[in-house]
This record gives structure tokens, C-alpha cells and sequence, in this order.
């Protein structure tokens, strides 16, 4: 599925992103991984252009309270923007806290969670977003993901997924799949409640996501996103980003 812009869209979404970590194998601990520098942009501004899209309608972020270049740089993209950006500077200890902090601020029901270190373009998450409505407008999808290309050396959270691309599990732990979940997730006000229900057994937020996935099975649907990469290192940002040029370009 390709969609350069979005559709109108049926619901209004939140932008939920993770970008406390230090990226220590990206920047070495020497910068924010958030701001790591590609081609003359910040590393998060990629995932940052899907608010253009109309469904956007607000956006949270959760940095450290140290990361002051990262609070500068969205300090000045929430003034340029009659959307602002929720800041959120809090120490926080594992990532499935750190998604609960985040939806305690959303304003929509629907939600596009990501990590900062997504290169995509705007297209690739309104592409993902058109393919969430399908699917819950039928009924069946409480989530949606994509799947990704692996770019890198890092090991990758695989993906199990059935025929008809529903996922059967997700993580680090399941056998390889040559699926690999690129960070990224559409979902909606029942997968909000069940967040944290399970987030009471883990700290880790794809192991929530795993556990929510087994116990609806038939509800979460991944599909297949070449655009969309998640990068750990700074070979694997140019390779990323050299793949999202030459798409456009070809495009």
C-alpha cells in the first residue's frame, strides 16, 4: 500500500514519542540520540513530519530532563505550529512507563506511537494509518504495525505473523521471522486500556505489546512497510536515509 498523502481520515490521532534514550551505540553518549545528525536534520524531525498530516492532531514527546538541545529544538517546532507539542522532561526508568506517561497526556482517542530513531516520511505513516481505518472499520484491528527491512547488525524484534497478517506475537525472544517491527504502532482506546492492565506485569514496552497481542489473538495486523526503518547506528542511518532518497526519487 502506497499513499503519498493521506486520505481524509475517520478519527483524530495523538503522536505518542519515546525519545529519552541516550543512543549510546548511535552517538557514542556524546549527543542526544534524538538529535543525532543526518544530511542537516535532527534524527527525530523524520517522524516529526507526520504531523502535517490533517489526522494529527496533537503530539507528546518524553525526553530527558538533561536532553536541553532536544527541548530547544521542539520548543521551537511547537512556536512554529498552530498544533503545539507536549513536552514531557521526566526521568524515566523503562519504556513501558514511559508509554504510559504518554498516553496520560493524549488528547485523541486513536494514537501513532513511535521511537525517535524512525526514518519514514509523512506518506509512510499516513499509508500506515490508512490501513488501521480499514481494518478497524471492519471490526477486526485493535492495532496495526509495520514491518520493516533490516538494515543492520541489531538484533531485530521479530514479528510471527498468520496468512492474513495478523500478529501472533512480537519480540526479541520468538524465533526469527525475517519480519522485523520497525518501532512503530496505530492504535486506538481499547489497546489505551489494556496498556495498562499489562504494563502491571512488565517494564519493557514490547513485551506489553506481546502480551496484549496473545491475549486477543486476531486483533493486531502487521504490513509490509519498506520505507519505514528503524536505525541504532550511524551506518545505519545513511543506509536508511540513502534508501528513503532514492525512493523518492523514484517515486
Amino acid at each position: 500500500m502506497h499513499s503519498k498523502m493521506q486520505k481524509t481520515s475517520h478519527f483524530e490521532y495523538s503522536l505518542m514519542i519515546l525519545a529519552a534514550g541516550r543512543g549510546m551505540r548511535l552517538t557514542g553518549g556524546l549527543s542526544s540520540k534524538a538529535m543525532f545528525p543526518i544530511a542537516g536534520r535532527p534524527l527525530i524531525s523524520f517522524i516529526m513530519e507526520c504531523r502535517k498530516l490533517p489526522c494529527i492532531t496533537s503530539t507528546a514527546v518524553l525526553i530527558r530532563p538533561d536532553d536541553l538541545s532536544l527541548k530547544t529544538y521542539l520548543e521551537g517546532e511547537s512556536s512554529r505550529s498552530a498544533r503545539g507539542i507536549d513536552i514531557i522532561a521526566q526521568p524515566c526508568p523503562c519504556t513501558a512507563e514511559a508509554t504510559s506517561m504518554l498516553y496520560e497526556v493524549t488528547q485523541a482517542e486513536h494514537h501513532v506511537w513511535a521511537t525517535c530513531d524512525e526514518i519514514c516520511t509523512a506518506g509512510d505513516v499516513a499509508a500506515l494509518v490508512e490501513y488501521y481505518e480499514i481494518k478497524h472499520g471492519d471490526g477486526s484491528a485493535m492495532s496495526v504495525i509495520p514491518v520493516t527491512p533490516i538494515i543492520g547488525e541489531d538484533k531485530p524484534v521479530w514479528v510471527d505473523v498468520a496468512e492474513d497478517m495478523s500478529v501472533r506475537g512480537l519480540g526479541k525472544q520468538i524465533p526469527a521471522t525475517e519480519l522485523a517491527w520497525g518501532n512503530m504502532r496505530i492504535s486506538g482506546p481499547e489497546f489505551r486500556t489494556l496498556h495498562f492492565e499489562h504494563r502491571k506485569n512488565t517494564n519493557q514496552e514490547t513485551r506489553v505489546y506481546d502480551s496484549i497481542i496473545r491475549s486477543t489473538v486476531g486483533k493486531h495486523f502487521a504490513i509490509i512497510m519498506p520505507g519505514i526503518f528503524d536505525v541504532d547506528t550511524p551506518q545505519e542511518a545513511a543506509a536508511a536515509y540513502n534508501l528513503t532518497i532514492n525512493r523518492q526519487l523514484d517515486s
